[in-house]
């Protein structure tokens, strides 16, 4: 509507036919249709399921022969399973499978999804869709530990905080990735750089304000800081310069290397030093004799400039 024609609010209908396309969807059993024209869904109170709210369970399980298998809200099983027995799970709310335990016997016993038989891997992360059916047949003596799946919906990314991941919405903002889904919990990683946290809405140790800025590196003691949190490792009076992930240490004079440890620019060792020598920024080997054996250890990077090489 408008003068721009932009779609409307999905409206609530009782006809099965509507679906959406005019605005109009089918949603029953008290479901909230939510969305725009072209784009409507139904968001079902508790205790129904299906894309209109049809179901008053997540999964419907017909048993045609003998069986231990069960349906427990969103999940559905068969544990300690007994010989030659047939069940068939119909989902009523699409979803991704998240496999509990997996344990069938061998290729005799038939869980079948999509047409695909499973027996030595599980079906795990496997989507399934609302009406889709999955078969199970025990066709052996004797009993295993079967299998217990659940469907899940999968994680998307929200920008309301107050949104957990129960209904598959998940607070994830400035860059995060979200995935799981509603059955093991939703994550949210690969934060932009420096933001943090379990909803990349804060900032990482070392970034600060409203965009989470780089702060300024500060000097320890400590071997181990790197500068990605902020802390770098300077000592001897060095200078420490840059920011957060990209700090440098300036050393004073009398220190070298990337952190001002050692004392000397070039460190001399060798089971027969003889003439080798260092001096400052220099190392040499002079009228060298028999059997010279030296190693010379560079502590602060540079250019080799050549004096003399004979």
């Amino acid at each position: 509507s408008g003068t721009d024609c932009s779609a409307d609010p999905c409206q609530a209908t009782s006809d099965s036919s509507n679906d959406g396309s005019d605005g109009n969807y089918y949603c029953s059993n008290g479901g909230d249709v939510r969305g725009t024209t072209g784009s409507c869904f139904c968001t079902c109170p508790l205790g129904f399921y299906g894309q209109s709210c049809d179901y008053d369970e997540s999964i419907s399980l017909n048993v045609i022969g003998t069986a231990n298998c069960a349906v427990s809200g969103k999940c559905f099983s068969s544990l300690d399973y007994e010989p030659y027995e047939t069940c068939i799970f119909t989902v009523n709310e699409g979803g991704v499978l998240e496999v509990i335990s997996f344990n069938i016997f061998d290729a005799y016993d038939k869980f079948v999804v999509g047409g695909k038989q499973y027996w030595d891997s599980s079906p795990q992360g496997l989507t399934v869709s609302e009406g889709e059916k999955i078969t199970w047949n025990s066709n052996r003596q004797g009993r295993d530990i079967g299998f217990e799946i659940c469907v899940g919906e999968p994680c998307v990314a929200s920008s309301s905080p107050s949104d957990d991941g129960s209904d598959g919405n998940f607070y994830c903002i400035n860059g995060g990735v979200v995935s799981g889904n509603t059955v093991s919990g939703c994550i949210c990683t690969s934060c932009n750089i420096g933001f943090g946290g379990s909803n990349c809405a804060t900032c990482d140790a070392g970034y600060s304000g409203d965009v989470c800025s780089a702060d300024p590196c500060q000097a320890t003691s400590n071997s181990n800081d790197d500068g990605s949190d902020g802390n770098y490792y300077c000592i001897n009076g060095g200078d420490v310069g840059g920011t957060t992930g990209s700090c440098t240490c300036t050393c004073p004079s009398g220190f070298y290397g990337q952190s001002c440890e050692p004392d000397e620019a070039i460190a001399l060792s060798g089971s027969n030093t003889g003439q080798c020598t260092v001096s400052g920024a220099c190392f040499s080997s002079l009228d060298y004799g028999n059997n010279e054996r030296c190693t010379f250890t560079v502590s602060e990077g540079g250019m080799l400039d050549v004096i003399s090489f004979d």
